[in-house]
């Protein structure tokens, strides 16, 4: 296990468009709860770091391997399609918002108040890192369609494309745009999101969220402060158990089962867990229950059923676009989630070597997230998931 204290800034850009202020229709929030009776007939006792080989002391839930990716596989297909009945895609994303200047920032936070979540950080995984590289430059190709579509040449573009849209290429920044840009492509540019260098991420658990982010007040009057010596409990708590029980947890096996575009603009990586325990499901569930039986009420948080990794995002397209430039882009987008995404998809299983777009996932990490997305964070400390 690796105890790390203090907070990583990655550095976060801010971006300004005349689009409208976008409201995010996508995520709902729930509340999480679950009670030490649920805790003591699914984990170990008398606590969860004691070590033990024995697997029907882990948590299952009935899971399936089968019937997890079945049902992954399904919710990739079932977002690709709602994003081709948006009458004006992008539809809106409020995560992201406008200040009194019209410039579109991200939200942070206090940071004895940021959300608490295990994530895996992917850019620490070299295969993983690989496969986001390739589908990087698709989250480029796309783009480049949609401003030659738009505007009908790409060709007064600037270069600075070629570096700022591959993900690990060194940049962390949007892509840049000189004078000679036509001001359509500016404005479109300026509506563009990519996620900096050093914070692609799977989140595997939200603990709880920030009040700024719960969409129901319900949700927002439960919320009460994780207090640092709580959080550093429920860090111990679930990373002794994970890690001293990773041989029989196993490690998931993370195999890309989609690449999609969402109804609010965003392009994700979907993946499925090919592990023959779904040892990803045991590693969500045990550390909500663990988290649970440690924090004083009910966890707040965005439900996470998928595992996907957003590879960038367009958060809006100029307002004074007319219909027939509306009508481009939504057939753009219905093209790349029916035809060109599926085939890029079985493309990148087919030209990555040795292990196709799979990878295992071998460390978890808890953080506190300061700057959304994980732009700055405060990071506990990580631990191994290694069956060997």
């Amino acid at each position: 296990m690796k105890m790390v204290l203090g907070c990583r800034n990655f550095g976060w850009p801010i971006i300004g468009c005349a689009g409208v202020l976008l409201a995010l229709a996508s995520f709902v929030i729930t509340p999480f709860r679950v009670t030490h009776a649920d805790i003591s007939s699914t984990l170990l006792k008398p606590n969860f770091s004691t070590r033990t080989t024995n697997t029907s002391a882990i948590p299952t839930q009935g899971f399936s391997r089968e019937s997890e990716i079945e049902s992954l596989s399904k919710s990739y297909k079932e977002i690709a399609k709602t994003a081709l009945v948006v009458e004006n895609w992008p539809e809106g994303n409020s995560i992201f918002f406008k200040d009194e200047d019209g410039v579109f920032t991200i939200p942070s936070f206090p940071e004895e108040d940021a959300p608490l979540a295990v994530v895996a950080m992917l850019d620490r995984n070299e295969n993983a890192r690989n496969i986001l590289s390739e589908c990087g430059k698709i989250f480029a190709s796309f783009l480049s369609d949609l401003r030659a579509a738009l505007v009908g040449s790409a060709a007064d573009y600037d270069s600075n494309e070629n570096k700022t849209d591959a993900i690990g290429s060194g940049t962390e920044s949007f892509v840049g745009f000189d004078n000679t840009t036509s001001s359509l492509t500016a404005e479109i540019d300026r509506c563009i999101w990519r996620v900096p260098v050093g914070t692609h991420h799977i989140t595997v658990a939200v603990f709880q969220e920030h009040p700024s982010i719960l969409a129901r007040e319900s949700d927002k009057q439960k919320w009460r402060r994780v207090e640092e010596d709580v959080a550093e409990e429920v860090f111990s708590q679930v990373s002794s158990y994970q890690e001293e029980n990773s041989v029989v947890i196993g490690a998931p096996i993370l195999h890309l089962e989609s690449l999609l575009l969402t109804r609010d603009g965003a392009l994700l990586a979907g993946f499925v867990d090919t592990s023959p325990s779904s040892s990803f499901q045991h590693l969500r569930t045990s550390a909500l229950q663990i988290a649970a039986s440690i924090v004083d009420g009910d966890l707040t948080s965005r439900p996470k059923n998928l595992i996907h990794v957003t590879l960038g995002r367009l958060l809006a397209l100029p307002e004074d676009l007319s219909d027939a430039q509306r009508t481009e882009a939504n057939s753009l987008v219905r093209r790349y989630n029916t035809e060109i995404l599926p085939a890029q998809t079985s493309y990148l299983h087919e030209s990555i070597q040795p292990q196709g777009a799979t990878f295992e996932l071998t460390e978890l990490t808890m953080i506190r997230d300061i700057v959304w997305t994980l732009q700055k964070i405060r990071e506990y400390g990580s631990w191994t998931i290694d069956n060997r």
